[in-house]
């Protein structure tokens, strides 16, 4: 079980596994940044300019991820705190991440410098430091930049996936799904544009269309890590796959899920669910 969770979490993280609008690094194009002192620099960028906002997403060739997030679409500076709609997170994967939106000691600031509409290109610096809220460990992100990046007019990893859902009654629209089949098994995860919460499904690579019960110990599993590193799994479910093309890997699904902690005692409902997904 343990090892198909890291299969996902790895291969789902951002951008490890390859998606359409995928910006991919060019001799020109730079996301670098010093991360406790030490040399940081992407190996696959994401970047997006819409509706209003624009995300960078850096994914280093060690699986540590950078994400900028702005509520605003043009050239200033943006400041960082736990009080700001705009955020700047380091992500370790699985869940594990430091935040501007962690916790008082946050603070910061990303400039975007321009922002070239005909080539849609960006180019800023940005430097933070993130918090850990489960335990208020800081990171501190420095001399940063982004150079040349080609950006997308379209939100980030959603151009053809969707997924929604009613997380404990409070709607929750995740920025990056993706799913892949590995050992005849289907994964799919969505999660936020910082990675610090997720939800996924392992399902039967060839899963016809029809209704199923979720439990995690079964073939038909669900699970849901929290903000603050927490793992709950479908204790029970009613997952309904309303389509599923093998030959095109195209898959939609109706879904309600109740999940219970791990080691602990908390639980989570998901109701009203559905995803629509082309998977690798």
């Amino acid at each position: 079980m343990r090892t198909a969770i890291a299969i996902a979490s790895i291969c789902l993280i951002f951008s490890s596994c390859k998606k359409d609008n995928e910006v991919q690094v060019s001799p020109t194009s730079q996301f670098t940044a010093r991360v406790g002192g030490s040399y940081w620099a992407a190996s696959n960028i994401q970047a997006s300019v819409y509706n209003g906002s624009i995300v960078l997403i850096g994914e280093s060739v060690d699986g540590t991820v950078i994400t900028l997030s702005l509520n605003g679409d043009t050239v200033g500076v943006y400041s960082l705190d736990a009080t700001t709609s705009s955020v700047g997170t380091y992500s370790l994967g699985s869940g594990k991440g430091f935040s501007t939106a962690g916790g008082p000691d946050a603070k910061g600031e990303i400039t975007i410098e321009s922002i070239n509409k005909t080539d849609n290109v960006i180019n800023g610096s940005f430097g933070f430091d993130a918090v850990r809220s489960i335990d208020d460990s800081l990171v501190s992100i420095t001399d940063g930049r982004f150079v040349n990046i080609v950006y997308s007019n379209l939100p980030l990893g959603v151009e053809n996936n969707k997924l929604s859902v009613e997380v404990n009654g409070g709607k929750w629209s995740p920025l990056d799904i993706a799913g892949f089949v590995a050992f005849k098994t289907l994964f799919i995860s969505a999660y936020d544009a910082d990675g610090t919460r997720s939800l996924s499904f392992e399902l039967p690579y060839d899963i016809a269309p029809g209704k199923y019960n979720l439990n995690y110990f079964t073939k038909y599993k669900a699970y849901y890590i929290t903000s603050d590193e927490r793992t709950h799994y479908a204790v029970k479910g009613n997952l309904e796959i309303t389509s599923h093309n093998i030959v095109n890997n195209e898959i939609e699904a109706l879904f309600d899920i109740y999940m219970e902690e791990h080691e602990g005692t908390g639980n989570t409902r998901f109701t009203n669910g559905e995803f629509k997904i082309t998977y690798e």
